[in-house]
């Protein structure tokens, strides 16, 4: 910390600049030859990851005025880093069915899914029906602009719980008296075992808590250390999505929101 407070925030930028460039080119590399000629849509994902991340947690830091959050970039570069190798050496290899391997894991199925369904270009016809559509409605929006690598919804999962996270941090910022200088380890949320292995899936629960850590802290806002409640036409537009899609990936958790909402306007 003691040589971020000496860098001022111009050299922390071009520093991490030149980091999220050349870690999303080794990167790109390494999908190149994992994916051959199928890359293209990979790496293209993979840049705007890079590129949102950077942007997103450098607004955030100049929002709250609190340029330790930057340390979360070198956060999110790493995660990327775990990632990638996961999903092609141990994840890829289980989205192919095999007589002596177990099928039917969730997020096997929604893979699948929203892979078949991409291939037939979205057509209303041929949707997948059942329960959690939502989760492959969205992995097959991924698939049909990105294309059919398993790694697309790992970089997506990737991107949305860090968004999640930043949402967090927002909150927490106006509950604690400043400096927050240690306001960064919150960012650490990206780098728990648990959050990275469901990123590296096509599972429901990365976009669950996205959607419903969206929901919560739309209308919230911290100020003087309490929690109080701001409405306008953009956050009750979150609110709205966010509870939509809850409601066709896990109504349960739309519940949760819409109790979560009651209690807030009460």
């Amino acid at each position: 910390m003691n040589l971020y407070q000496k860098m001022t925030a111009g050299q922390i930028n071009r520093y991490s600049a030149l980091y999220t460039m050349a870690v999303c080119i080794g990167l790109s590399g390494f999908v190149i030859l994992e994916e051959s000629v199928a890359a293209l849509g990979t790496v293209a994902a993979l840049a705007l990851v890079c590129g949102i991340s950077y942007w997103a947690i450098g607004r955030v830091a100049r929002r709250l005025s609190e340029p330790q959050l930057l340390i979360i970039r070198w956060m999110q570069l790493l995660k990327l880093a775990i990632v990638l190798p996961l999903v092609y050496f141990h994840w890829a290899p289980l989205l192919t069915p095999k007589p002596w391997q177990a099928w039917g894991y969730d997020p096997q199925r929604y893979f699948v899914q929203a892979q078949r369904w991409a291939q037939a270009g979205l057509a209303w016809q041929a949707r997948p029906i059942g329960a959690y559509v939502g989760a492959v409605y969205y992995y097959a929006g991924l698939a049909h602009v990105f294309g059919p690598s398993p790694a697309i919804p790992a970089l997506a999962n990737t991107l949305t719980t860090l968004l999640a996270t930043l949402a967090i941090i927002g909150i927490a910022r106006g509950l604690v008296k400043p400096p927050a200088r240690r306001l960064w380890l919150l960012g650490l949320i990206v780098l728990l075992p648990d959050i990275i292995w469901f990123d590296c899936l096509s599972s429901r629960e990365s976009l669950c808590l996205f959607l419903i850590t969206v929901g919560i802290t739309a209308f919230m806002s911290a100020n003087k250390h309490l929690l109080s409640l701001k409405i306008s036409a953009g956050r009750l537009f979150a609110f709205w999505i966010a509870l939509a899609g809850l409601t066709l990936t896990r109504a349960t958790m739309a519940v949760v929101l819409v109790i979560v909402l009651v209690i807030q306007l009460a």
